[in-house]
C-alpha cells in the first residue's frame, strides 16, 4: 500500500518507522510543548497524508511516554478522505508538571 506524505512545513520530519519489525510509523512534533498536569493540547505535525479509500490512520500511545510521563492520545482516527495537517491530541494524565515532547 502506498500512502503519499506532503511537507507542510519545513521542521517537518517524514513519518518512518525505526526498526524493523515496527508494527507502525513515528509521528514527530514540529514543536517544542510543555504539558502541564491534566492538560489537553494539539500538536502539529507539519505533515498532511493522502491514504487510500478503504483504509484510515490509527494513531495510538508510545509505550515509553505513556508509562513514564502519562502522555496519553485522545481522537486519534484519520479519514481516508482527510487531507489537513495531522495533529495529535495528547492528554497529560502524568504528575510531573512539565514534559517536553
Amino acid at each position: 500500500m502506498e500512502i503519499k506524505v506532503k511537507k507542510l512545513d519545513n521542521k517537518a520530519i517524514l513519518p518512518k518507522k525505526m526498526h524493523d519489525g515496527d508494527a507502525a510509523m513515528d509521528l514527530y512534533s514540529i514543536e517544542n510543548i510543555n504539558f502541564k498536569e491534566k492538560e489537553i493540547k494539539s500538536v502539529a505535525t507539519g505533515i498532511s497524508l493522502s491514504i487510500p479509500i478503504g483504509y484510515w490512520g490509527n494513531i495510538r500511545d508510545r509505550s515509553g511516554l505513556a508509562f513514564k510521563h502519562g502522555l496519553h492520545t485522545l481522537a486519534g482516527v484519520i479519514d481516508s478522505n482527510y487531507r489537513g495537517e495531522i495533529k495529535v491530541v495528547i492528554i497529560n494524565l502524568g504528575k510531573e508538571y512539565n514534559i517536553k515532547i
